[in-house]
């Protein structure tokens, strides 16, 4: 990513999100088919359709140009283990990595399951995800541009999580209508949450790695 970033490598990794992101909006389409018919020949197509997009990207990755590696920054060897500031920040980046599933599995689970909303609305979910990362990451992250902005990112995106489970949590016993409308302003608060935590990331992984 520095390769090619240049001197603003976490504006670049934004760039690569949003573009990532169009493509789980294309897969979430397919996977609201699959979900929507409900059969076992309808998931067997989603899994080998996903072996082949998965193949056709390895291929893709090896057509690229090798780089030569970076050259390693002097100093002493483990001195991360013994920074307690960054280790406390790399624990509570891992805790709050555990929102990537929410929207990917534990929503959609939900949904399905203890809800009375209407199948299509899992594809529904990762749409409206998906159109507000490719929308705004990189808008975000223009801002993000020192590790103190990195970490008021951080803090903003762990109030939006807090939030948005907070409205997750009344989508039980509620008519589909409200379920919809509930899960929806859920989502882009959540979205709005992640899109805080992976642009403070991109720049603290950035300006942190030596």
């Amino acid at each position: 990513v520095k390769h090619y970033g240049g001197e603003r490598p976490a504006e670049f990794r934004a760039y690569l999100r949003s573009v990532t992101n169009v493509g789980i909006a294309l897969g979430a389409v397919l996977a609201g088919f699959g979900i929507q018919v409900g059969t076992r020949h309808a998931y067997l197509l989603l899994l080998a359709g996903s072996a082949v997009f998965s193949a056709a990207a390895a291929v893709l990755v090896l057509l690229l140009p090798a780089l030569d590696p970076e050259p390693a920054a002097g100093g002493r060897r483990w001195i991360a283990l013994r920074d307690g500031p960054y280790l406390a920040l790399t624990l509570l980046d891992g805790v709050m990595a555990i929102q990537f599933r929410v929207l990917t599995a534990a929503i959609p689970l939900w949904l399905l399951s203890r809800t009375h909303a209407p199948r299509w609305s899992v594809s529904a979910v990762m749409l409206v995800n998906t159109a507000i990362v490719v929308v705004l990451q990189v808008r975000a992250s223009k801002s993000i541009d020192t590790p103190r902005a990195g970490g008021a990112a951080f803090r903003r995106a762990g109030f939006a999580f807090a939030a948005s489970c907070v409205v997750f949590s009344a989508l039980s016993d509620v008519p589909a209508w409200l379920v919809v409308v509930l899960v929806l302003v859920g989502v882009v608060i959540h979205t709005i949450g992640e899109i805080w935590q992976s642009a403070g990331g991109f720049e603290l992984s950035f300006a942190l790695a030596p």
